[in-house]
């Protein structure tokens, strides 16, 4: 049940973040407000998507699930908690998803704090 929840809450902020750059790419060529709104929106959800997964990635870590190849690969019966904690980043698929919610979070601050002016889709864009 957890592997599936991480899963599509990865699969969906994928969509979300493809979905987000169409709608700014739209919406700076048409100067529409609608599509650079829905595009800000698209940045803001990231954030809870990303935490999702590495939430559950954390648990499976901690429950050493063993049936997961993640965990298997990285955490071991006689380590202490805060080494797996560390095995999060401990394989290249986890320190890319750790790394991109560390982005999703840069990008979520920066979208709340940015007023809505005509700068947002191409300060985005350099985030991207």
């Amino acid at each position: 049940m957890l592997v599936q929840l991480g899963f599509s809450s990865l699969l969906f902020a994928f969509f979300s973040a493809v979905y987000g750059i169409i709608a700014l790419v739209i919406g700076i060529r048409l100067k529409s407000q609608q599509w650079i709104k829905s595009g800000r929106q698209a940045c803001l959800i990231l954030l809870p998507l990303l935490s999702i997964s590495i939430g559950v990635l954390i648990t499976l870590l901690l429950q050493r699930a063993y049936y997961v190849d993640y965990v298997y690969q990285t955490v071991d019966n006689t380590q202490p908690v805060y080494l797996q904690l560390a095995a999060l980043w401990g394989k290249q698929s986890g320190s890319l998803l750790f790394w991109s919610w560390l982005f999703a979070l840069f990008i979520f601050i920066y979208t709340i704090t940015v007023s809505k002016d005509a700068f947002f889709p191409t300060a985005s864009f350099s985030c991207w």
